[in-house]
């Protein structure tokens, strides 16, 4: 008789498996988590949030002669800002039988009910803190060159646009997008996407043939989303001559941030120094007492390899050869993985605030109905159910010029977003 083979066992093997359901992709969020849902939400109506300031002091100035007429009456300029909210939504969708499953925890299930919302809850958190480095239009990719009506092609080359360095990192398959261009205008919407490549060489396939070749500098934002994005740092520290929180900065000059472009140069600590010291001329030489530097991994790198050279080994030391730990000018930066490559923010935590509606939750009917029964094609409902998370926030600055952010670093040679994958 010939020896038992697996052959004959497999329909009696029991397949052994992980007990978790082991997570890909990075849902990290440590800017929203560690520093901003520690702000307490100040509640707002549907009005919003307004802020007065006051941009010079009275005008009543003068030296006079003895005997001589004193100075006018002088009046102080003053203006007021304004922050409404955005509305983030998630909807979480079974139907009933799977619902049930893991609802009671059914021992052959992999993932339970309270796993499976956690993860929603996670990739929701992530989502708002991409969006925490954006302008409030909502870019998830910005287009390079190249692309056709069968596959949008998607830079890594910095810019002073939001996320151009990140090519499709935050891109994901299945999730439907919207086209427009660089100035807003919209070109083709629920683009949804076959295949993401994430890479040094990005790109987008959708689902259905285009109808047209996005052109280099167009964007990509969520369906329905363009604009209705709460306000990143893009917006809150720019500096250009825009609207910021409904003032113009074109006439309203203390609202610019002070903003130092490298243009490509390699970041140094002299351009620590030199940003920090524009934004003490900008709030005083006493200001920054809660400044937080944050920054991507590819910039603290870039500041970390310049103290190379400085290393010294010690006798009976073991030779590391690395920096670990770098301050500057005092402070530890933060490093995420959500900021644009080539960015370093000088960001004063006293003067960043958060308005919030409503916080993350479940989102229930004034009855306190959270799970609704999904419309069917006869109009007699469907075997499914259906629940929506989100929440009502925004983010606002009180003194815009109290904050910096250096643009445009090089990330030649670094660790980023896109060449972690080659």
């Amino acid at each position: 008789m010939p020896a038992t083979q697996y052959a004959q066992l497999e329909s009696v093997t029991r397949q052994m498996y992980e007990k978790e359901v082991v997570q890909q992709y990075v849902d990290e969020a440590l800017f929203l988590n560690e520093f901003v849902d520690k702000k307490p939400g100040k509640w707002v109506n549907q009005k919003g949030y307004e802020i007065t300031s006051e941009f010079s002091p009275d005008s009543s100035h003068g030296y006079i002669s003895a005997g001589g007429a004193n100075p006018a009456g002088g009046s102080r300029s003053r203006a007021k800002m304004y922050v409404g909210y955005a509305r983030y939504r998630k909807t979480l969708e079974y139907d009933n039988d799977s619902l049930d499953d893991l609802m009671n925890g059914n021992q052959d299930m992999q993932l339970d009910f309270a796993t499976d919302v956690q993860r929603c809850t996670a990739s929701g958190i992530r989502e708002a803190e991409e969006a925490c480095w954006g302008d409030g239009t909502g870019i998830k990719a910005v287009v390079g060159t190249g692309s056709t009506t069968t596959s949008i092609v998607l830079t890594t080359t910095p810019t002073t646009t939001p996320f151009t360095s990140k090519g499709a990192e935050f891109l994901y398959e299945n999730v439907p997008y919207d086209w427009y261009t660089s100035a807003g205008v919209f070109t083709e919407g629920n683009i949804r996407a076959s295949a993401v490549t994430k890479g040094t060489s990005p790109t987008l396939t959708p689902a259905s043939t285009l109808s047209g070749s996005p052109a280099a500098t167009d964007i990509l934002v969520l369906a329905g989303s363009y604009n209705k994005v709460h306000r990143g740092m893009r917006y809150l520290y720019g500096n250009g001559s825009g609207l910021k929180q409904g003032l113009l900065m074109s006439s309203f000059n203390e609202l610019k941030t002070p903003q130092l472009d490298l243009a490509g140069a390699p970041l140094q600590p002299s351009d620590v120094l030199r940003l920090r010291n524009r934004i003490r001329y900008r709030s005083g030489v006493k200001s920054g007492k809660g400044m937080m530097i944050v920054g991507s991994i590819t910039q603290i790198e870039a500041y970390n390899r310049t103290g190379f050279n400085f290393l010294q080994l010690g006798v009976g030391q073991n030779w590391d050869g690395v920096v670990n730990k770098s301050t500057m000018g005092g402070v530890t930066p933060m490093e995420l993985t959500t900021c644009d490559e080539d960015t370093l923010w000088f960001i004063n935590g006293d003067d960043i605030g958060k308005i919030e509606k409503m916080p993350w939750g479940f989102i229930p009917t004034k009855q306190g109905q959270i799970w609704h029964q999904k419309s069917g094609s006869n109009g007699t409902g469907a075997d499914a159910q259906y629940a929506t998370m989100g929440m009502n926030i925004n983010l606002y600055t009180k003194r815009p010029n109290s904050g910096g952010v250096i643009v445009r670093a090089s990330v030649s040679g670094l660790s980023t977003s896109s060449n972690s994958r080659s």
